[in-house]
């Protein structure tokens, strides 16, 4: 991951609660060049996310 980009996400990190952040894994982990897993997050979570979106349950 690029410098720029780890210090953007770390900054949106900061001020997401944990269930904005999981939701954020999942979406990247929807694109084809995934940065997902380099969040530093578990795997599970990510999955999670991605769940989360694609089911609509934002809620």
């Amino acid at each position: 991951m690029d410098s720029a980009f780890a210090q953007a996400t770390q900054s949106l990190f900061e001020v997401l609660d944990e269930r904005q952040r999981r939701l954020y894994a999942g979406l990247e982990s929807l694109r084809p060049s995934s940065v997902a897993d380099r969040l530093g997050m578990a795997r599970t979570t990510v999955i999670e996310g991605r769940r989360q979106l694609l089911s609509g349950e934002l809620e």
